[in-house]
């Protein structure tokens, strides 16, 4: 294990040399709050021991823009930010460059629920994918990746900003949030710290998995 996230980091060493040789000046990574120090963290290691004069340092939107957004002014120079962190798509591989190197070696395609403690019958009464799709509406991004998928396994889907999402389910409005079982648990601590009453928990006896992950982008131009 410690051999492959060896190569995953030598890997972005790699590639982040070859930028620094052609433009060496500054790396501003997206984020969007202190949750995000681990890949500020991984990239800021792969600069420091890449040749190059170079510095590093971090630009946070808010948590409200859509990721669609921030990918855009990415691509057409707009934006004060020149590395993001984001879930692949084939769109996004297409128009941005890719590093090719999964952040979290996958683990973000295991999917685990936050829901309301009332419901942890309901969906320990779960057998099937079908059960899921025909019995429950879920929560997803406006602009995340993991909609398309979702949508493609038959879910039906609320839509919103990832704060939004939390206070939509916290009222009902869906019966589940499915996140990454790497993030899922600081997001709903965060919430549960503006929200104390909340009943909202990780539901215990399912989960999704399918191939997703985070990868580090650039805009084309950065060659």
């Amino acid at each position: 294990m410690k051999r492959l996230f060896l190569l995953y980091y030598l890997g972005l060493i790699t590639f982040f040399a070859s930028l620094c040789a052609a433009h060496a000046e500054e790396f501003i990574l997206s984020i969007d709050s202190e949750d995000d120090s681990y890949f500020a963290t991984l990239l800021e290691a792969a600069l420091e021991a890449a040749d190059g004069e170079h510095t590093f340092r971090t630009y946070g939107y808010q948590r409200t823009i859509p990721q669609s957004r921030i990918l855009r002014l990415l691509l057409t120079g707009d934006s004060p930010i020149n590395v993001v962190f984001t879930g692949h798509s084939v769109q996004r591989e297409n128009l941005l460059r890719q590093i090719d190197i999964p952040l979290l070696r996958g683990l973000l395609g295991y999917r685990l629920f936050a829901i309301h403690k009332q419901d942890e019958a309901l969906f320990a009464s779960m057998g099937s994918l079908e059960d899921l799709t025909n019995k429950i509406h879920v929560g997803s991004g406006t602009s995340w990746p993991d909609t398309f998928i979702l949508k493609a396994a038959g879910f039906q889907i609320e839509m919103g900003t990832v704060d939004n999402l939390w206070r939509m389910l916290e009222r009902n409005r869906f019966k589940a949030l499915p996140m990454g079982m790497s993030e899922i648990y600081d997001e709903l601590a965060s919430f549960k710290q503006s929200t104390p009453a909340s009943t909202l928990m990780v539901e215990k006896s399912i989960m999704l998995q399918y191939h997703f992950d985070h990868f580090f982008y650039v805009a084309p131009s950065d060659s």
